[in-house]
């Protein structure tokens, strides 16, 4: 019995730890319940906020802006796009309404720490955008202009401007295996450090994939790169799910059409019938 109590005690000053409860909690007041609520945030990676990521000093931060395409729109000709980009172009509406009709920039703050690269709405937001990247997997470049964009015939019509933003922007590309992010920064200067702050992250982590890594990254880094991993993992159970109950659909709507059940025919017989 006294071992038990020891047991429980021991995790659950662990998870008081890693959640940033104060010891003067009393342990008796964490029942079963908090406990499994406590494990469960851990382990979704609710522990990636931006404030106590800035804390641990990354290799890079600072804010950008990330163009977003709808998908569809990347489906239409080029005279389409045009067509919509210039009835939103002059619209006080534009916001609110061509979010989801024209490619928009929206606002991220990016923070480079460990082996991901982090997506964030400021730099006061409790959890991530989207799954971290993992930097050994990453192609950064610039780009001249916006030509470049996938599905984007009229791209004259991307630049992030405004009636109060006169920045002169430089965009950047983050590349993964199934997707690409664009991005605009405030400065030449500051695109060619974000380039060069995720090539030699990138390096870095290839070396110690490798096992040739001269020095191991502090521990703050290593928590971080756990609750990432994490992260990374349920979002992938869940987009695999996700994918797997759509395909079923898709075979039972095959199946109902096949065998009449949309339209009134006779169903099919069983060797009984």
């Amino acid at each position: 019995m006294t071992m038990t109590n020891s047991s429980n005690s021991s995790t659950t000053q662990e998870l008081r730890r890693r959640t940033g409860m104060t010891s003067g909690t009393p342990v008796n007041d964490v029942n079963v319940d908090e406990t499994e609520s406590l494990s469960s945030k851990y382990y979704l990676g609710k522990g990636l906020s931006a404030p106590s990521m800035l804390k641990a000093s990354p290799s890079h931060t600072g804010p950008v802006l990330k163009l977003h395409v709808p998908i569809f729109y990347t489906l239409l000709p080029a005279f389409l796009q045009r067509f919509l980009s210039y009835c939103f172009q002059s619209s006080s509406s534009r916001n609110k309404q061509s979010c989801w009709l024209t490619p928009s920039w929206k606002p991220r703050y990016l923070i480079q720490l460990g082996s991901y690269l982090y997506k964030f709405n400021d730099e006061s937001s409790q959890a991530p955008k989207g799954s971290p990247l993992f930097v050994q997997e990453l192609e950064v470049y610039l780009m001249d202009d916006l030509a470049d964009v996938q599905g984007i015939d009229d791209y004259h019509s991307l630049a992030p401007t405004s009636k109060t933003d006169n920045t002169n922007y430089t965009y950047i590309c983050v590349a993964t295996l199934r997707k690409r992010h664009y991005y605009a920064v405030p400065s030449n200067e500051e695109a060619h450090v974000w380039v060069n702050t995720l090539w030699q992250a990138r390096q870095e982590a290839i070396t110690r994939t490798m096992g040739h890594a001269k020095h191991l990254p502090p521990y703050r880094y290593q928590y971080f790169d756990e609750l990432a991993e994490s992260l990374v993992q349920s979002k992938h159970r869940i987009r695999r799910k996700m994918q797997e109950s759509t395909l079923r659909e898709m075979e039972l709507t095959t199946v109902g059409c096949m065998g009449g059940g949309s339209t009134g025919g006779p169903m099919p017989r069983g060797i009984y019938g």
